[in-house]
């Protein structure tokens, strides 16, 4: 169902993440990488926060990009998730 909250223990948690980090002015954008599934996401912060901020934002939204796409993968029949 849209709009459907994810809670931490439903999330999945990433052993291994791919960082690529670029400046942008004041800004930085980290584009998050999981190697087993390919799928990465991209998000900018300000770069005041710091790089391990930078990275656990990242892992976080991956996280949850991932968990929502075996989520919906789950409610179709008959289909698998695609690597």
């Amino acid at each position: 169902m849209p709009g459907e909250k994810i809670t931490r223990s439903e999330r999945i948690r990433l052993s291994e993440v791919i960082f690529e980090i670029r400046h942008v002015g004041r800004m930085v954008r980290v584009i998050a990488v999981d190697p087993i599934t390919a799928i990465e996401v991209s998000t900018i912060v300000p770069f005041t926060v710091g790089q391990k901020n930078w990275e656990r934002l990242a892992k976080r939204k991956l996280e949850y990009v991932i968990t929502k796409k075996l989520r919906a993968n789950e409610k179709k029949k008959g289909t698998g998730f695609i690597v």
